[in-house]
C-alpha cells in the first residue's frame, strides 16, 4: 500500500516546485485520489502511476486549492483513452458535496467537443459515515467547519477517514479547528494526513503529544506559511514531538505504508 504526494501546497501564491493539494493512495494497484489541486494529473503521469487504473475521486471541499486540478486530470484521462484504444470507455465516481462541481467540469469538457472514450460521474454526499465501500478500501466522511455550512445545515467541508488492508489513515481535509479531528484521532491511525495550510505544526504536535492521541505516523501536507516561511525550523519543533514519525511532504514523494 502506497501513498503519493501530487500536491503539497494551501492556496497561497504559487510556489516552485509545489502545487496545490492532491494525493493518492494505492491499494492492490488501484488507485484512490483524494482532493485535485492544479496539475495533479500532470504530476501523476509524471511519476508513473497507472492512471486508467484510478478508481474514484474524493473531494473535501470545493475550494480552488482543492479542485483546480479536476479538468486537466480529466483531460490527461481522456488522452490516454484516445491513445490506447485498447482502454475501454471509463467513468471516474467524483465524491463531493458540491452538487455543481462535477455538472462544471463536464460543461467545460464538452467545449472541446465528443469525449468517448471517458466521463465523470456524480456520487454526491451530504451526510457523515460511511461513503464508499469496494474489496479494497471504505471511505468515512466526518464533516468540518472549514466552509461555512448550508442554509438546511448540512456541511459544505470534510475529513476522511480511509481503513484498508487492516489500517486506518485519517485525511484532514481543511478543518477550521484541530479538535474537529479528535473523534478520528482518539480511536487511533497508522497515518494521519494533515493540513498545516491554516495551523501551527509545532503546536499540533504537542497537543496531540500531550492528549496521548494515538497517531502512528504523520505527514503535513496543504503547506500554510508557518511552514513555508522556515522549513527546518517547522520541521525541527515537530521532531521534538514525533521524532521521525513526523515529516512534510513534497510534490513527487511516495511512502508505503506497512
Amino acid at each position: 500500500m502506497f501513498v503519493y504526494i501530487l500536491g503539497s501546497l494551501s492556496g497561497t501564491e504559487p510556489m516552485p516546485e509545489r502545487h496545490h493539494t492532491s494525493w493518492v493512495l494505492e491499494v492492490n494497484s488501484t488507485l484512490y485520489m483524494f482532493d485535485a489541486g492544479d496539475n495533479c494529473g500532470h504530476t501523476a503521469y509524471l511519476m508513473g502511476l497507472d492512471l486508467p487504473k484510478l478508481k474514484a475521486l474524493f473531494v473535501s471541499h470545493q475550494h480552488r486549492d482543492h479542485i483546480d486540478g479536476l479538468f486537466h486530470l480529466a483531460g490527461v484521462l481522456c488522452k490516454i483513452r484516445e491513445l490506447n484504444k485498447a482502454i475501454p470507455h471509463a467513468v471516474l465516481p467524483v465524491y463531493t458535496s458540491a452538487k455543481t462541481l462535477v455538472p462544471a467540469i463536464t460543461a467545460l469538457m464538452d467545449l472541446n467537443g465528443p469525449h468517448p472514450h471517458f466521463s465523470l460521474l456524480a456520487k454526491e454526499f451530504s451526510q457523515g459515515g460511511k461513503i464508499y465501500l469496494d474489496e479494497n478500501i471504505a471511505v468515512e466522511a466526518q464533516g468540518t467547519e472549514h466552509m461555512l455550512r448550508a442554509e438546511d445545515g448540512s456541511f459544505r467541508s470534510w475529513s476522511f477517514r480511509i481503513h484498508a488492508q487492516g489500517k486506518k489513515i485519517v485525511y484532514s481535509g481543511d478543518v477550521k479547528d484541530s479538535s474537529e479531528l479528535d473523534p478520528l484521532l482518539r480511536e487511533g491511525c497508522e497515518l494521519l494526513l494533515m493540513e498545516s495550510g491554516h495551523h501551527s505544526p509545532p503546536e499540533l504536535c504537542k497537543r496531540w503529544k500531550e492528549g496521548s492521541f494515538p497517531v502512528e505516523r504523520i505527514i503535513f501536507l496543504h503547506h500554510g506559511r508557518e511552514f513555508l516561511r522556515d522549513e527546518a525550523l517547522c520541521e525541527k519543533r515537530c521532531k521534538e514531538f514525533f521524532g521521525d514519525r513526523v515529516e512534510f511532504a513534497k510534490d513527487g514523494m511516495t511512502r508505503e505504508i506497512g
